[in-house]
């Protein structure tokens, strides 16, 4: 607790302090990172939570300089808006964003794998499936390619995400893409699970983003589909990724498989009920 954390911390003379921190910056920050260390170095604090805001600061520093491009938030509670040299609070929470243009950036760099638009695949003599079953096919996001692609064709070189499939739509990752490049970007400046073993941030998650998630309800939670048997999974693919689709793709797959069991044993126990109810 941050109340333990304090005590220890109260224990520490000025060298212990000292080397703590560069353990902190040794485990946790990249060699190459940008970390701004210089916040850091050689500094002794009064206090541990006076300690974590220099080290939150620092670490918004990295997220919105340009090698990140993020944009971040910070609250004190879920609806209030506070600065972050702001010690008053002892838990800060930090919303960070990755805007489309820092995302396309991240992923040309990474190499990142967007899925084909089916008019691609279809030229590349690649086996078009239905969409809402199979991918077409991905490519490493190139964003030279894309443009001349859709300046030469008229269409987008890749498939955009569910309900943004217009021509005109500048949104080319979905949810799950995003929070794969934002947390492979942070990866490679800071391991944030050493900072959550050493108590300096708490948590990590991903957190809902409620417009999309509308959008999936709308389409996914409807009792239609108890008739139909079948899911978005693209839509569930898009927003949750691969595990979370491919296990309700097996629960639905399941589902199906055992209906007709299900309904020869309804006929089985309707047959001996019947047949007890008149040999009464």
């Amino acid at each position: 607790s941050t109340e333990r954390q304090e005590s220890r911390w109260q224990l520490r003379t000025g060298p212990e302090q000292i080397e703590f921190i560069d353990e902190v910056l040794s485990a946790a920050v990249r060699s190459r990172s940008h970390f701004p260390k210089h916040h850091l170095d050689l500094k002794i604090f009064e206090r541990w939570l006076e300690f974590r805001t220099v080290m939150l600061n620092s670490l918004l520093e990295l997220l919105t300089s340009p090698h990140c491009g993020f944009h971040c938030e910070i609250f004190s509670t879920v609806g209030a808006v506070c600065n972050a040299l702001d010690t008053s609070s002892q838990t800060l929470l930090v919303l960070v964003r990755l805007p489309e243009s820092a995302a396309r950036v991240h992923a040309e760099r990474q190499g990142y794998q967007l899925e084909l638009s089916g008019e691609v695949a279809h030229q590349l003599g690649l086996p078009v499936i239905e969409r809402e079953t199979y991918p077409a096919g991905f490519a490493r996001y190139d964003s030279n390619l894309a443009a001349h692609y859709a300046e030469r064709h008229g269409r987008p070189l890749y498939q955009p995400p569910p309900d943004d499939g217009s021509s005109c739509s500048s949104t080319l990752f979905d949810m799950q893409d995003q929070v794969r490049l934002l947390g492979s970007t942070v990866s490679e400046h800071v391991d944030l699970n050493q900072l959550i073993a050493m108590g300096i941030i708490t948590a990590q998650f991903p957190i809902h983003g409620s417009e999309e998630l509308g959008k999936l309800a709308a389409k996914w939670a409807r009792a239609s589909l108890l008739l139909r048997a079948s899911q978005p999974l693209s839509d569930i693919h898009a927003y949750f990724g691969e595990q979370v689709a491919f296990y309700f793709a097996w629960l639905g797959f399941q589902t199906r498989a055992l209906r007709p069991l299900a309904i020869a044993g309804l006929l089985v126990e309707l047959s001996i009920g019947w047949r007890q109810s008149w040999g009464a």
